[in-house]
């Protein structure tokens, strides 16, 4: 196993099992609680794929619906109780990139780990079992399609990237799940559900030495089955469409401007979210100019929320705002990032800011072990400690690399009252 530091006396440990499943353990002696996430890296960005000499394209959402049917037995019925017995919670969501399935409680259980693993691999599907599915996954998609904040979301993912499979929701449509049958979600299953292709982690209170015996006997013995070769379209600077405006039933409107960053350089991506959080948390956080002089003026109410995700090449960095007038809000964005100066001291407190919040996600297992599949595995940083990471940032890189992003690169949505 290799040994990673965290910080102080705080240690990550991997290990590669020999048929290529990533294994994360973070003991945390402070904490009763356990989290087991045994994932795959697979989303919705990977709609095709090459696997068994064939190639194969699939609906939006068939990650989404995999995720549904993996806790369910041949009989249809849910597995939880297995998990309930042993006073376990579970949950799973699907990302972009990444599918995880979760089982947490007050301590490490053998019996919960095995039963996540076998639930996971053993994939069962009726055409009887997809009918029920595609009724309960239309009705989530309907309840998305009524929430101005999620049609706002989708429509930026839709409008920020021309080719890139980002632009779908993760739910898919409702006739994009109509498309899926029993062979297809089978194969994509046996494709992307293979040990080379997942992942483990565990966080929380447990013996070190007795959970990767564990691991080792329980997963050590999952088969690869083919070569799987993920296909990505590749992805122009461009947005695909610059300004969009939705009417809804709503009683207050909803903007989100996201900006599209080039973020090529994989050993740097990691480190340019950084940054970039930084910027806007100085620029447009509830401490800032912008949000002080905006909110005396009537503009807004609240900070702009803000969100940052690395897709592909590319970084994606998103403001979302309730305003009474989302042309003026633009043009005070705008004039905010054209005259932006962040000092020395700023950066620093803004620095350690976002350290003491790391350090503190690391005193809770669930939010570890999210932490770590977002940072150490999705956005491939396993080889670099986080925490050194920011620590050892430059104000000087900073402020060469904020220079050199286009902001006027970016896609804005508009959700209106549709009575106005």
């Amino acid at each position: 196993m290799r040994k990673i530091k965290i910080f102080n006396t705080c240690y990550l440990y991997k290990e590669t099992l020999k048929n290529g499943l990533e294994v994360y353990l973070l003991p945390m002696k402070s904490r009763s609680e356990i989290s087991i996430n045994f994932g795959t890296k697979y989303g919705n960005r990977n709609l095709e794929y090459k696997y068994n000499n064939k190639e194969y394209k699939t609906p939006p959402g068939t990650a989404h619906f995999i995720e549904h049917k993996v806790f369910e037995d041949k009989e249809g019925s849910h597995g939880f109780e297995i998990f309930a017995k042993l006073n376990m919670k579970t949950n799973a969501y699907t990302s972009t990139d990444v599918t995880n399935y979760i089982t947490y409680g007050a301590k490490y259980k053998k019996p919960a780990l095995e039963a996540l693993i076998k639930m996971v691999t053993d994939f069962n599907i009726s055409k009887e079992s997809i009918k029920k599915e595609i009724g309960i996954i239309s009705e989530e998609i309907d309840m998305g399609d009524n929430d101005e904040i999620n049609v706002m979301f989708e429509t930026v993912q839709k409008n920020i990237v021309k080719k890139d499979n980002f632009k779908y929701s993760v739910a898919g449509t409702k006739s994009d799940i109509k498309k899926l049958d029993e062979e297809l979600l089978a194969i994509t299953h046996e494709a992307f559900y293979q040990p080379n292709n997942m992942f483990i982690v565990i966080a929380g209170s447990f013996n070190l030495k007795e959970v990767i015996k564990d691991v080792r006997e329980l997963a050590g013995n999952l088969k690869n089955k083919s070569h799987l070769e993920k296909i990505s379209p590749s992805e122009p600077k461009e947005v695909a469409k610059i300004f969009e405006e939705k009417q809804m039933d709503i009683t207050e409107p909803v903007y989100g401007i996201a900006f599209k960053f080039e973020n090529k350089e994989s050993d740097s991506k990691l480190i340019n979210k950084f940054y970039i959080n930084i910027f806007l948390k100085e620029i447009f956080g509830k401490t800032s100019v912008f949000y002080i002089e905006n909110k005396k003026q009537g503009l807004i109410n609240l900070p702009l929320q803000k969100q940052t995700e690395i897709v592909g090449d590319y970084m994606i960095a998103l403001l979302v705002s309730f305003p009474k007038d989302h042309k003026k809000l633009l043009k005070k964005i705008n004039e905010s990032l054209e005259s932006h100066n962040i000092s020395p001291e700023a950066f620093e407190r803004a620095k350690k800011t976002f350290i003491r919040k790391i350090v503190g996600n690391y005193d809770a297992p669930l939010d570890t072990a999210h932490f770590i599949i977002e940072s150490l595995i999705e956005h491939k940083s396993d080889n670099k400690n986080i925490l050194t990471i920011l620590k050892n940032l430059k104000y000087e890189k900073f402020n060469s690399y904020i220079s050199s992003l286009d902001f006027k690169n970016y896609t804005s949505v508009f959700i209106n009252n549709k009575n106005n």
